[in-house]
């Protein structure tokens, strides 16, 4: 496997990764998928949100347990995997960034809220720790989750 991947454990774990945030080994990244393009022509931004809670839900049920793994090593000092950890973190925000990006291209952002601190927003809302808290932790579903999250979403960014 390390030879198939190449560059140690750490390029293992983000292949792994980057498949699981896929959902197969189609090299089309998330933002080229259909799930993507009907959230971006949705013309309601409070569906928009809900498609995106939606999503966010899957790449919780798909990526969580992986998550955990990693952020439980980059904890225990792996150097490797705090850099893998760092990565997979601003590739997030850039994700949630890019959402709140388009909210304000069709004028649904919260006045005076920039677009910066709109992808932030959406960056903790969906965080996996955030999804830890919840399921894991309080024992919610994942129904109950995915609600929250498009309820928080729609609180947090969208025009009144």
């Amino acid at each position: 496997i390390y030879n198939a991947v190449g560059g140690g454990k750490a390029a293992v774990f983000k292949r792994i990764w980057d498949v699981a945030v896929a959902g197969d080994v189609e090299p089309l990244p998330l933002a080229a998928r259909s799930e993507i393009r009907a959230l971006l022509d949705d013309p309601v931004p409070t569906q928009k949100l809900d498609r995106y809670a939606g999503l966010s839900r899957q790449l919780y049920e798909r990526v969580g347990p992986l998550a955990r793994v990693l952020r439980a090593g980059a904890a225990a000092g792996d150097d490797d995997l705090v850099q893998l950890l760092a990565t997979v973190e601003r590739e997030r925000l850039r994700g949630t960034s890019r959402i709140a990006a388009h909210l304000a291209e069709v004028g649904a952002l919260r006045p005076g809220l920039t677009v910066a601190r709109a992808g932030q927003r959406l960056w903790v809302i969906n965080a996996g720790e955030t999804g830890d808290a919840l399921v894991v932790g309080c024992g919610w579903s994942l129904d109950e989750y995915e609600g929250w999250m498009a309820e928080s979403m729609t609180f947090a960014l969208l025009r009144s």
